[in-house]
């Protein structure tokens, strides 16, 4: 179930940069939908608790894009979801894949005819 909140996140975070590519907008839009996550993960340390799971890989990206998107507002509002991403960026073979640019593509998150895009 937590995966389909996070893919409808995904989906109201990704289709604004297509659509209208306002970043104030999407900004103040995500800042307000991560919300319910951010409470839903409280102090676990993992989104379903103490173990990994698949869906902390797609929140890892998604906080990555949101992020950017915010231009640094996800985390200066969200520092626990902050925590959490640098818990799951620390996992061992995700670190060592994370730091080798060769093997990691990091951006773009949205193709070309995104109106927002980087």
């Amino acid at each position: 179930m937590v995966s389909n909140v996070v893919a409808d996140l995904k989906g109201a975070v990704t289709m604004p940069c297509y659509t209208s590519g306002d970043r104030a907008t999407i900004t103040a839009s995500l800042l307000e939908k991560v919300k319910p996550l951010v409470h839903f993960l409280g102090e676990k340390q993992f989104l379903v608790g103490s173990e990994v799971t698949y869906v902390d890989f797609t929140m890892f990206e998604l906080c990555e894009f949101m992020q950017w998107i915010s231009e640094g507002q996800l985390f200066s509002e969200f520092p626990q979801l902050h925590a959490y991403h640098e818990r799951v960026k620390g996992l061992p073979r995700l670190s060592e894949y994370y730091a080798d640019d060769t093997k990691c593509m990091k951006r773009p998150f949205n193709n070309k005819v995104a109106k927002l895009k980087n």
